[in-house]
């Protein structure tokens, strides 16, 4: 047991975990959808060659401890989503220097986040912090000394910042479910999105022609605002877009015939005021009456 590197414990009944400080070459521990005591986040920190920790939907409730998992300055990988976890994040969290990814989700976490350790995580390339109760708006500052992230999904962030641009890596940005405003700041532009999710919002405006510039992305989800007028026949130079959603907004006119092209596996476009002929069979389209 000394040299095993990989552990995975998912959906079990753990009542302890003793042990640990035997597993001293131990990189990937997996205990989801498992039920542990809060007591293990005080012992982990033994096990400092951990690279992945994976407590998803454990049993985990109240207070993230000073202590024991922050000691872990060696793991690439937390997730800690679907947990009952209160409170601020504590301060120690800034000692996992070499994290890459964090998850946060689904929890019942509190505080400003602008004055959180997340801020000095420098090496974050994937965070998500939704479903929690941090303060809101959300400040978008709060990630721009992240220039390695590559995803971000959060709620409650505050109005889309043109100072997104300084996320030069950001390929996933999923801020739906927030109460944005106005419209698109066209710096988004600059950044090499592969998804883009601002679904369920209040941004209003024409559909931005300058997306048509933005050649790496695969998924534009938009559904649920304000945006009126045409599709930009701009969006015809996205040729690696194959999901578009712009369902339940006020666009209307005609939709290009570019989008007849097999490339475009889903298009939902229902509940808009589109007319015109319609003959691509994955269409689903509400016609103006």
């Amino acid at each position: 047991m000394s040299r095993l590197e990989k552990l995975d414990l998912s959906g079990k009944l753990i009542n302890n975990m003793k042990g640990l400080d035997g597993l001293k070459q131990l990189k990937v521990l997996h205990l989801d959808d498992s039920s542990i005591d809060n007591s293990f986040l005080y012992n982990v920190g033994v096990t400092s060659s951990l690279r992945v920790l994976s407590l998803r939907n454990s049993g985990l409730n109240g207070s993230l401890p000073e202590q024991g998992w922050c000691e872990l300055v060696n793991l690439q990988a937390l997730d800690l989503s679907d947990n009952d976890l209160k409170g601020m994040i504590p301060s120690c969290l800034g000692n996992l220097t070499s994290i890459q990814l964090l998850d946060l989700s689904r929890n019942q976490l509190s505080g400003n986040l602008a004055l959180s350790p997340l801020s000095h995580l420098i090496t974050l390339e994937y965070l998500f912090i939704i479903h929690n109760r941090f303060d809101i708006p959300i400040p978008f500052v709060s990630f721009f000394n992240h220039s390695k992230l590559k995803s971000l999904v959060g709620h409650v962030l505050e109005q889309i910042s043109p100072s997104l641009a300084n996320l030069t890596r950001l390929q996933y940005l999923a801020l739906d479910n927030n109460q944005f405003e106005g419209n698109l700041p066209n710096s988004l532009s600059t950044l090499p999105l592969s998804v883009l999710d601002v679904s369920n919002n209040h941004i209003s405006g024409k559909l931005p022609r300058w997306m048509g510039n933005m050649s790496s992305l695969r998924g534009i989800i938009m559904f649920s605002n304000h945006f009126e007028g045409p599709i930009p026949v701009e969006f015809c130079k996205l040729h690696d877009l194959n999901f578009l959603d712009l369902s339940d907004n006020n666009l209307s006119g005609f939709v290009p015939s570019c989008f007849n092209l097999s490339f475009l596996s889903h298009v939902h476009l229902n509940q808009n005021n589109f007319s015109g002929p319609m003959t691509h069979a994955k269409f689903r389209v509400k016609y103006a009456s």
